[in-house]
């Protein structure tokens, strides 16, 4: 298949699901395009296996701490998350898409995201004696795989109901949808990880975890919210 292929298929793939964050859409998924190419005839399984395995190998260098490591560590991060998007690239691009792929696609996802915040927070309480450092990791890692229950439960309803987007439904409070939307850009990967490169870089990784230590539990307040409303509108819509 021809990489015009498939960069329509994602094309296509990003009008559905319409989420993505402006790094994905205007860096991300088009480098990972021109890495699908060499790699189309490789089962989209393997890679996604190939991501995780680079995932858990980022959190050593986290847990070490100090600055060669956990700038080594960001780099395999962002590595692991182009796989993220060749594997996908594959599996529409070889009509391999399955159930078992996507649900392979999300233990990643519930794993090694949360893990690295915890990792990276620990990584700096080693090397700075603080253990404040380590409890904002625990709380940002543990608040990020938190909101995802809520998030699968969602989809649920969605299947259920056959809904295919938000807009089949009652408006949400807007100050909350747009929370939601602009929430990949900063507290949700790739947001997370390209931050995460650019403190490691300036050596200031203390600021940034002590920021998702707080903010990540408020957005999950603030998503759950989200969430409630948003079923609220579906009730009634049914009244």
């Amino acid at each position: 298949m021809k990489l015009k292929d498939i960069k329509e298929l994602n094309e296509k793939q990003d009008i559905l699901q319409g989420r993505y964050s402006w790094q994905t859409r205007k860096i991300m998924r088009p480098i990972s395009l021109y890495l699908t190419k060499p790699l189309i005839r490789v089962h989209p399984n393997i890679i996604t296996s190939i991501m995780a395995l680079l995932g858990f190998i980022s959190l050593p260098f986290f847990i070490l701490g100090g600055y060669s490591n956990v700038i080594i560590g960001a780099i395999i991060l962002e590595i692991y998350y182009f796989f993220d998007h060749i594997d996908g690239d594959i599996a529409r691009a070889a009509h391999k898409e399955s159930l078992r792929g996507k649900y392979l696609d999300f233990i990643p996802n519930i794993t090694v995201n949360p893990l690295v915040l915890i990792a990276l927070g620990y990584g700096l309480f080693r090397t700075s004696g603080s253990i404040n450092y380590f409890l904002f990791g625990v709380s940002a890692g543990f608040f990020y795989i938190a909101k995802e229950p809520a998030r699968l439960f969602k989809y649920l309803v969605f299947k259920k109901l056959k809904i295919k987007n938000k807009s089949d439904t009652n408006q949400t409070p807007i100050l909350l949808a747009k929370l939601n939307v602009y929430s990949f850009e900063i507290i949700d990967y790739p947001g997370i990880m390209n931050l995460l490169l650019i403190f490691a870089i300036f050596n200031i990784t203390h600021y940034l975890v002590i920021f998702y230590g707080i903010i990540i539990p408020l957005y999950f307040i603030a998503r759950v919210t989200y969430e409630f409303y948003f079923f609220k509108n579906i009730d009634f819509g049914k009244k």
